[in-house]
């Protein structure tokens, strides 16, 4: 399917799946057009949505202090971003809250996997 077409003529194409038939491919791209962003329709990762998500709302936000929320929460799911959001279920995303992980974004440990909450002190 041709998503835009680039400055230089050529097209910039978008694969939405394999069909057996002509009937089921016309079905799929159909519902592709009517909503693009459809999770049940196709192969979107939970780091592409987001992206995707965080542009289209970026105008939206009230504030620098709410990207400063929003980004990290984000890297607390660092485990759920190669998954296809189809797939993923609350208990994944339980997991993400629980563990209380994410990617450094800075400094000596960035790219790592750090714990982001510190353990109470006994007593």
């Amino acid at each position: 399917m041709t998503v835009v077409w680039a400055e230089d003529g050529k097209q910039i194409l978008k694969n939405i799946g394999y069909f057996e038939s002509r009937k089921e491919a016309d079905k799929a791209l159909a519902d592709y057009l009517s909503c693009p962003y459809d999770l049940t329709a196709t192969q979107m990762t939970f780091k592409e949505l987001y992206e995707v998500w965080f542009e289209e709302c970026r105008e939206k936000l009230s504030g620098v202090s709410s990207e400063w929320t929003i980004r990290p929460a984000f890297r607390c799911c660092s485990s759920l971003y190669q998954m296809k959001v189809r797939d993923i279920r609350s208990y994944h995303l339980e997991e993400c809250m629980r563990a209380g992980e994410a990617l450094a974004a800075r400094g000596e440990t960035r790219g790592a996997c750090v714990r982001l909450r510190r353990e109470p002190k006994p007593g």
